[in-house]
């Protein structure tokens, strides 16, 4: 059986790879979904269109930087760990 703190670091340490993996997708994504503004939409079209991306865009950033927390808050819980052990 492992031992509880190398339980706790395996448990991290995926957590981080996956908190990793979700930010890489995540910012590919932001990279993909938000166009920049579209020149082919014209007066109220165009408007509504460019609020959508904007808000999209702002969405998908808030997203990245909670994510980005939570990766940053495992690598401490990491390093705390690390130095108990």
């Amino acid at each position: 059986m492992i031992a509880p703190d190398a339980q706790t670091l395996a448990a991290l340490e995926t957590q981080l790879r996956q908190l990793t993996a979700v930010l890489d997708r995540l910012g590919g994504a932001r990279s993909t979904l938000v166009p920049s503004q579209a020149t082919f939409w014209g007066g109220e079209a165009r408007g509504a269109y460019d609020r959508w991306i904007a808000d999209l865009g702002s969405s998908l950033d808030e997203t990245l930087q909670v994510v980005e927390l939570a990766r940053q808050g495992t690598l401490r819980a990491l390093a705390e760990e690390a130095r108990r052990g």
